[in-house]
């Protein structure tokens, strides 16, 4: 497969305050550090989430869909653990109109 660029919320990085986000009409939407496919696995075997992601366990919160490398646009650390968002524009906007909207 060839390496592609995944969007990683930087709320990942213990260390790195990855910015306030842009602010759009429908809330705010962070900013993005971007991975090529080696670096993304390194960070899923650091978050200990490799194995699950291979098994093709993981699924998008908004439409139930299974996670592949073809289809993961965003991670997004969530109380603990974390979310992994697929490439549907509107699941990217629904997952964040929806975190907006608790805060």
């Amino acid at each position: 497969m060839e390496n592609r660029v995944f969007r990683v919320s930087p709320g990942l990085f213990p260390n790195g305050n990855g910015g306030n986000g842009k602010s759009t009409k429908k809330g705010i939407v962070p900013d993005y550090f971007l991975f090529t496919k080696d670096l993304l696995r390194d960070l899923l075997s650091s978050i200990k989430k490799e194995e699950e992601f291979d098994k093709k366990s993981i699924r998008c919160p908004q439409c139930h869909s299974v996670i592949s490398w073809k289809t993961l646009r965003v991670i997004v650390p969530n109380n603990g653990s974390f979310d992994f968002i697929c490439d549907s524009p509107k699941c990217v906007e629904g997952y964040f109109e929806t975190v907006s909207a608790k805060e």
